[in-house]
């Protein structure tokens, strides 16, 4: 299936102690030591980047497991689907996360 706008989800993100810095702003839900915001607004792609870019954010890099799990229960609650900063636009079928710039490597999550 194929996207040309999808909803943007929006992650702030956490300080050296592993809080969510001052808490979440409000309109953004926490998990873990992260905020983030389902919203819905809809843009392409690049759009979500530069949109999460204004609100001094960025798209979501889903790190383990239990944030995947998260990000999928909530979609699925919401009934929607939503950008994440995951690409191959610099080589095709190379994904590199775009605020890491880490390629992607498993997505089994197990280690």
């Amino acid at each position: 299936m194929e996207y040309e706008t999808l909803l943007i989800l929006i992650v702030i993100g956490v300080n050296a102690m592993g809080n969510a810095e001052g808490g979440c702003p409000t309109g953004f839900v926490t998990h873990g030591a992260s905020c983030y915001h389902f919203s819905h607004d809809t843009e392409s792609w690049i759009g979500a980047m530069n949109t999460c870019r204004e609100l001094d954010s960025h798209l979501v890099e889903i790190n383990d497991e239990s944030e995947n799990k998260f990000l999928e229960l909530s979609a699925k609650l919401l009934k929607t689907v939503y950008w994440i900063a995951l690409s191959d636009i610099r080589e095709e079928g190379t994904w590199v996360w775009m605020n890491s710039h880490e390629t992607l490597t498993s997505t089994s999550f197990t280690d």
